[in-house]
């Protein structure tokens, strides 16, 4: 099922799910790396660990305001809460993209395939 849709599908998605997976997996490594950062700088050392992500924190901090809801929950539940939202607001930042990205190279692929069959007369 997924091998048929791997084949249909177009260098946008496939880009999209690449780069949406990849960058998941770099966020929820920061998210890990940064919970074992221990030092006396209250965290400053500890800044760069968080650069991957910063395209989600500031995505989060979008949305933060239609979150009202997340403070009803024990600190626990909100922690897990805060650390799922993290991880799917880099899938989506890592799918658009990895999509642009897609798209660009099944562009010059359409195009370098038209010069080499002598279709494209530009």
């Amino acid at each position: 099922m997924f091998r048929e849709w791997w084949k249909k599908s177009g260098y946008w998605q496939k880009g999209g799910f690449i780069g949406g997976i990849i960058y998941s997996i770099v966020g929820l490594l920061t998210i890990i790396l940064a919970l074992n950062c221990n030092d006396g700088w209250v965290g400053l050392g500890c800044l760069g660990l968080f650069a991957p992500i910063y395209p989600a924190v500031i995505l989060i901090n979008l949305i933060e305001p239609f979150m009202g809801w997340i403070n009803a929950f024990p600190d626990v539940i909100a922690t897990i809460i805060a650390g799922l939202s993290i991880v799917l607001s880099t899938f989506i930042i890592g799918f658009l993209a990895g999509a642009v990205i897609g798209l660009i190279i099944g562009r010059i692929r359409k195009i370098s395939g038209k010069i080499y069959k002598g279709e494209r007369n530009n």
